[in-house]
């Protein structure tokens, strides 16, 4: 398959052994180079008047980094991410366009927030 239209950068940084990620300062400082037409983003916890969290400060910076730079923000979450909260705040949801899961949330209450914030759900 043809992927010449796929731009992929590396980024530098702390390289954090427990999820395989780059992190830390230099990390920020790399993805502050660019725009991004699309970023996908997880998240360890997902509260409704809160937004994305995560359990780790410096993966919720380097998420944050991400969506401040990028046009069309997706989170990724399953399930057991809804209405559990962590520590360190990623971001608000007006920064969010999409949410992909692997199941339709159970509480209804996100369905309707989901709608009236024009975030698409998608299951």
């Amino acid at each position: 398959k043809d992927h010449s239209l796929i731009d992929l950068i590396g980024i530098g940084g702390n390289f954090r052994q427990v999820s395989h990620s780059f992190v830390g300062a230099n990390a920020q400082s790399d993805i502050a180079r660019y725009l991004i037409d699309k970023s996908f983003i997880s998240s360890s916890g997902l509260t409704l008047g809160i937004g994305p969290t995560d359990n780790s400060e410096v993966e919720s910076l380097v998420r944050k980094q991400f969506m401040i730079q990028s046009k069309h923000n997706i989170l990724v979450v399953d399930h057991t991410k809804f209405d559990f909260r962590t520590i360190h705040l990623i971001s608000n949801f007006s920064k969010i366009q999409s949410v992909i899961t692997d199941q339709k949330p159970i509480n209804h209450e996100w369905i309707s927030f989901f709608k009236e914030a024009d975030i698409q759900l998608i299951y």
